[in-house]
């Protein structure tokens, strides 16, 4: 049996106002002197209105019950993949096999990284905010981060 309960848990991302869509939220719950693993985190990702909706790490709907830590960050590129390319680039041009179109590809992804990093808000990595999750659940998680 499970020692944990969840609840549905929906909102919205926005920075500044606007919607912040290819978005991970993280709620990661916060362990309490009364019980040390309180449960799973959950994730969801922000569709194109900046809107998600969490699953348990097992696939379950919702967050467990209770304070959470929430940080956020983008899954399909962040700065990390940017440094990847860049060392992979570097390889790719010290190699003596390393062919121009092989050179030229992994040039054009990181200046496709750069213009997708540059079109949207900078999420600090560091950034975490707490939220509790009730009885109930919410639809109304809602996030305004700070811009760059």
């Amino acid at each position: 049996g499970k020692d944990y309960a969840t609840q549905p848990v929906s909102g919205k991302v926005t920075c500044d106002g606007s919607p912040v869509p290819g978005l991970q939220v993280i709620f990661a719950p916060q362990a309490t002197e009364d019980n040390f693993a309180p449960g799973p985190w959950s994730t969801g990702t922000t569709n194109s209105a900046g809107e998600f909706t969490l699953k348990t790490r097992y696939k379950e709907d919702g967050a467990v019950v209770g304070m959470h830590d929430v940080s956020f960050e983008y899954v399909d590129a962040n700065m990390e993949d940017l440094e990847e390319l860049q060392e992979d680039l570097e390889e790719a041009m010290d190699e003596e096999e390393g062919s121009a179109e092989e050179v030229a590809d992994i040039k054009k992804q990181i200046v496709d990284m750069q213009k997708l990093l540059k079109s949207r808000p900078r999420v600090a990595e560091d950034y975490t905010v707490t939220f509790e999750v009730t009885a109930g659940g919410s639809t109304a998680a809602n996030f305004d981060l700070p811009g760059k």
